[in-house]
């Protein structure tokens, strides 16, 4: 991917999916909307697939089966789980530039 975008570009849509996976994974929560969650996962399954994230990628893709019949503990599992998934993939991203600060003229 860092060959087809501008490094500016290609950092910011990492920002962007960083944010958006922070929020879903503080927003899993038992008394999140389920087919919500359900769905959000399958979104960011597919976002980090477009990273090469894989393992997080096939972890969110059984989320969002499991987690519209998932108990509360059950979800607080997931949580971690994924959450551990994410930190590693997290880090694995972090040799993407984070964009330019832009500035005032």
């Amino acid at each position: 991917m860092q060959a087809d975008l501008p490094a500016a570009r290609l950092a910011a849509l990492l920002a962007t999916f960083r944010a958006e996976m922070t929020s879903f994974l503080e927003g899993m929560v038992p008394q999140t909307d389920r087919a919500a969650l359900a769905a959000e996962a399958h979104r960011m399954a597919g976002s980090a697939g477009v990273f090469g994230a894989m393992q997080l990628t096939q972890r969110l893709r059984e989320a969002q089966v499991f987690v519209p019949e998932a108990s509360p503990d059950e979800l607080t599992e997931l949580r971690a789980a994924l959450t551990a998934c994410w930190t590693a993939a997290e880090a694995a991203l972090r040799d993407v530039p984070e964009p330019p600060q832009r500035r005032a003229v």
